[in-house]
Parts: structure tokens; sequence; C-alpha cells
């Protein structure tokens, strides 16, 4: 399937849901990633999808070469999802976003019941907000802290060891206070490379997306065959395991017509 006619696929629909995971390195909590100049369509989309973390970025650090800047760029809503770590099912996020899919269609008139109350976000707009904490010694990264944790100025994150002697090359220390919401999973760090990021106080895995996608089948079926699924939508689920142009995605794609698809 070409770039093109990936576009042309959604470019009418409602809101498209562009879904991805962390590399193989980092471990990230859900969270949705809005280019500023598409802040006020977005963020109250984001807000319904049960997402933890809101991060608004400047209009320079998105890429106009991807599928959300080029549907958002001609009016159609995209929210693009990051979560998890690399060539894993972490579960509960993935359990986690799927409720907040259900919730956002809800909200959207596309399907009748009960849904869960979405939780609320942290929103980041400001860039000052984030602090990226990169390796200053190459060795084994040994976290002292669990992911989405709360943590004050100096507080310890974890240790950077030699891998034969044991010898600890570095302690990593929060510099700000904040939430904890990237952390290295990886423990093999490299000199300069990111091992955490906080939001202060004030990329490619395919299996997470499947799982999300399998969960939506089952209960879109369930649905269908409960007779919830609002007159004049279709629904179509489409996992996106690899492209040249769209890697480790699944797009979720409401429209309120009759050649509605959720792709």
């Amino acid at each position: 399937m070409s770039y093109l006619q990936d576009i042309r696929d959604v470019e009418r629909s409602d809101c498209v849901l562009d879904i991805h995971a962390s590399n193989i390195y980092l471990t990230e909590i859900p969270q949705i990633r809005i280019n500023e100049l598409h802040e006020e369509k977005l963020v109250p989309l984001a807000h319904e999808t049960n997402v933890d973390f809101i991060w608004v970025h400047g209009a320079s650090t998105v890429l106009e070469s991807t599928f959300a800047y080029s549907l958002n760029n001609i009016g159609t809503p995209v929210l693009v999802v990051e979560m998890g770590v690399g060539m894993k099912i972490t579960k509960a996020y993935g359990d986690q976003l799927v409720d907040g899919i259900l919730n956002l269609m809800k909200k959207m008139g596309i399907w009748t019941g009960d849904a869960s109350t979405p939780r609320k976000p942290i929103i980041s707009k400001n860039p000052e907000d984030v602090s990226y904490l990169n390796a200053k010694v190459s060795g084994i990264f040994l976290p002292s802290v669990k992911h989405w944790v709360e943590l004050k100025k100096g507080d310890m994150i974890g240790k950077i060891v030699d891998p034969l002697s044991g010898k600890v090359l570095d302690e990593v220390v929060a510099p700000v206070k904040g939430i904890l919401f990237t952390i290295r999973d990886y423990p093999v760090v490299g000199e300069g490379e990111k091992s955490v990021c906080i939001v202060g106080s004030s990329r490619g895995n395919e299996v997470q997306q499947i799982y999300c996608c399998s969960k939506l089948v089952k209960k879109f079926r369930q649905l269908e065959a409960e007779g919830r699924i609002c007159e004049g939508h279709k629904i179509l689920i489409i996992p996106s395991m690899k492209t040249n142009i769209i890697v480790s995605s699944i797009a979720a794609v409401f429209r309120s017509n009759d050649e509605g698809v959720l792709c």
C-alpha cells in the first residue's frame, strides 16, 4: 500500500489514532504527542483516550514527512500514541488504551452502552517541563525506582556499573522534582544515550499494537452481535506491521458516515 493511498483511505475521518511503542531501549507510559499547531483541536480528543500524559510539542520538532503531520495538515485530526517498550507486549498499557479508544468512540456516538471513565492526564506544553538525562558513562544501568513514580530533586533513579567489576561508575539522580515517564529498559548503556525522562511538576514495537488490535476486534464483534454499533457507522481494523513509510503502527480512524472506518 502506498503512502498516498494510506492518506486517501483516512483523509475524511473524524479522528485517527496512530499507535506506536518506544524502541527496545526505553519504556514509556501511555502518552499522546501533539503538534502545537493543532493543539486546540487535538487536546480535547486526547483527554478521552485514557492516557497518562499529553505532550504538546513545538512545531519545529515534528517531521513533515510523517503520516500524522500530513493528515493534520489537511484537517484530519490525528493523535499519535506512544507507550511501552519495543518488541514486548505491556498488557496493562494495551488494555488501558483500548478502554480509552472505546470511550472516545462512545463520546463520538459510534456505539451505545457504558464506557469506563478516562483518567485525568498530565499535560505538558512548556518545553522546560521535561528534563532528559543521558548517560555520562558507558556500563550497565540498574534502576532504583519504578516507572511512573513521583521524584524529588536529588532522588536516586539508578546506577551505572562496570559489568566486570560491579564498580559503580555513576549515580543517576533526579535533577528536578517531577514524574518519571520514560526510563531505560535495556540494561547496556553507552555514554550519551538516553537513560530517563522526567516531566516536571509545573519506536518500533509491532506486537504491542497487534495486542490492542486483537482486543478491539473482540470487543467490536461483541458490540455488533448485541446491536450496539450505531446506525450509519462501519468499523474496519487494519493492523499495519511494517511498510516503507509507516513502520510499526496501527491507525485507529473514526468517521461519522456510512463510509466510516476504524483502521
